[in-house]
């Protein structure tokens, strides 16, 4: 907040806060699975996949929800040491892959995923985010706030100066980042607990409002 020194104008920043609970479930799952060769490896990832897939029907979650993201099949090394000699041996081969689904937090739905994937796919582990699937009605009861804090601001400092406000020369919306989730909770699939429990989101705005005193 700032009295512009221009005579005749007053210029005031509002800020408004909103929070809501997130209603989207963002989750990765990835999966690591071991062969000796790259066609075992591969198939063992086929059937981690056939497993994923059963935990998002038992869920009763749309298989095409589930949307892949990368596919990597590459040769695992460990270091070995024999007569004082340190050399690198192939071990096998690792396939991993990585899938993404959005579901929302009604019902708990991504917690009974998580704990499907946890019962069937034990090779998986689930990265999980929330978000606002919308967030256009809070983006806009926020800003509201903040022209009015302006104004109630603008009044105060008007009657402390003895003058009178007769008018708005501009009103400037300060640039907002999308809310998020301040929490981002990563867990083996097997650990469904509290962290699976979104946390609040807070959705901010802010305007600079110049008004026109005599």
């Amino acid at each position: 907040m700032s009295e512009n020194k221009t005579t005749g104008k007053l210029t005031v920043r509002g800020e408004g806060r909103v929070t809501a609970t997130p209603d989207i479930a963002d989750i990765t799952i990835v999966v690591e699975v071991r062969g000796a060769t790259t066609a075992e490896a591969y198939n063992n990832a086929r059937q981690a996949t056939a497993k994923i897939a059963q935990a998002l029907s038992k869920s009763k979650i749309d298989r095409q929800e589930l949307k892949v993201s990368s596919v990597d099949v590459r040769p695992e090394y460990q270091t070995v040491t024999e007569n004082g000699q340190t050399t690198r041996k192939m071990v096998g081969y690792l396939a991993s892959e990585n899938y993404s689904v959005s579901v929302p937090t009604a019902d708990d739905v991504h917690v009974t995923l998580i704990s499907n994937v946890a019962k069937l796919c034990p090779e998986a582990r689930a990265d999980l985010s929330f978000r606002l699937g919308t967030a256009t009605g809070l983006e806009k009861e926020a800003l509201r706030l903040a022209a009015k804090n302006a104004a109630s601001s603008a009044k105060v400092l008007a009657k402390s100066l003895d003058v009178s406000i007769v008018g708005i020369e501009s009103i400037v919306k300060d640039d907002s980042p999308a809310p998020y989730a301040p929490r981002r909770a990563m867990m083996m699939a097997a650990a469904v607990n509290d962290q699976a429990n979104p946390a609040e989101l807070e959705v901010t705005a802010g305007v600079t409002v110049t008004f026109l005193v005599r």
